[in-house]
């Protein structure tokens, strides 16, 4: 609506780290209902990431998969 508060939080990033912040553009849609509701939608297709931080992958879908993770110097798949 017009003329009021909109707060949107989240886990997001330091004042210091917002300094260097690069994001990978195109990957979030953000629309108004005309109400009062925000809608927020990640793509499923991601891109322009240069780097993930994870302890495992799964491939696959939630029934039928293969995992991915470090085991030391190795990759083991699973």
């Amino acid at each position: 609506k017009l003329n009021s508060t909109v707060k949107v939080k989240g886990e997001g990033v330091t004042e210091e780290q917002e300094k260097t912040f690069e994001s990978a553009a195109g990957n979030i849609a953000v629309t108004a209902d005309g109400n009062d509701t925000l809608n927020i939608r990640l793509n499923k297709n991601i891109k322009g990431i240069d780097s993930i931080q994870t302890k495992e992958i799964h491939l696959g879908t939630p029934d039928n998969y293969t995992t991915i993770k470090k085991d030391g110097d190795r990759i083991k798949y699973g």
